[in-house]
């Protein structure tokens, strides 16, 4: 309903109101709701408290906004970024991410995002990111920290409901989780994989397919190495070797990430073949 609403020409907060005038008539043909109509109060109710929280973190930010302006540490620590990275955007990003990963523990994700932006984005931008770019690779690694030892609030929510250890579940949540520290880096050396113009590079729907492919095969060779585990255990220099692989397949030369689809398939070939030798003498 909000998307048809902005298409139509509503404001975001127009278009929000219409979603929520249409789910409170619609909620009335659910039973229960006519039998307890109070039931609409408590979720007002809850959405206040929500909205609430919400206020508070805008407040909390606004604070540290107004911290780092007055202090300049924004622009100190891109210098200290920039002159440690010099010129090296993949060291630049990995500075970045750590950065991002420790700025985000045990905060929300839109307090963590705007804070973590605030410091790190000119530094990324000043090294050739575009705003839009910049900005997404923030908020990803601002996310990932939810499940990254040793502050993992997600990975803490999980434990307490699957009785299992907090950081046991934590670390579990980093390995299954691991692709998501790589697709921030893939977009920022690939651009053109976001679409949008304002990410950078010119878009061609024949080099977006094939980054989609070397996506696709990213996350297929990353997830296996992580688990050591595709119908089967592997060795350990096929964990190397897909995880080596599955990295260089983010280079943003055509013929580098080709050769890297080339031997990631070759590997998943080799790897199949050898299985079902070994089931057929079975």
């Amino acid at each position: 309903m909000v998307v048809i609403a902005l298409i139509l020409g509503f404001s975001p907060a127009g278009s929000a109101m219409i979603a929520l005038s249409v789910l409170l008539v619609l909620s009335f043909l659910n039973p229960e709701m006519r039998r307890k109509p109070i039931l609409v109060a408590e979720s007002f109710a809850r959405g206040g408290v929500t909205f609430g929280r919400l206020l508070m973190a805008i407040g909390t930010v606004s604070i540290i906004i107004a911290v780092l302006g007055a202090t300049g540490l924004p622009l100190e620590f891109a210098k200290v970024i920039s002159s440690n990275a010099g010129q090296n955007l993949l060291l630049a990003l990995v500075f970045a991410a750590v950065a991002a990963l420790i700025l985000g523990m045990g905060m929300p994700t839109l307090p963590a995002y705007l804070t973590i932006i605030i410091i790190l984005g000119p530094s990324l931008t000043s090294l050739g990111l575009t705003d839009l770019t910049a900005h997404f690779f923030v908020f990803y690694f601002g996310v990932a920290s939810a499940i990254t030892p040793p502050v993992a609030m997600a990975a803490f929510a999980a434990a307490s409901i699957s009785g299992g250890g907090a950081i046991g579940t934590a670390v579990q949540a980093t390995r299954i989780g691991i692709v998501i520290f790589a697709i921030p880096f893939f977009f920022a050396f690939n651009p053109q994989m976001l679409i949008v113009a304002e990410a950078g590079g010119v878009f061609a729907i024949g080099g977006f397919l094939f980054l989609l492919l070397r996506l696709a095969l990213l996350i297929y060779m990353l997830a296996s190495a992580a688990s050591r585990f595709d119908r089967g255990k592997m060795p350990v220099w096929e964990v190397i070797a897909r995880a080596a692989a599955g990295l260089l397949l983010i280079h943003p030369s055509a013929l580098v990430g080709g050769i890297a689809a080339l031997a990631s398939l070759a590997l998943i070939a080799l790897h199949y073949g050898v299985l079902s030798r070994k089931e057929a003498a079975a």
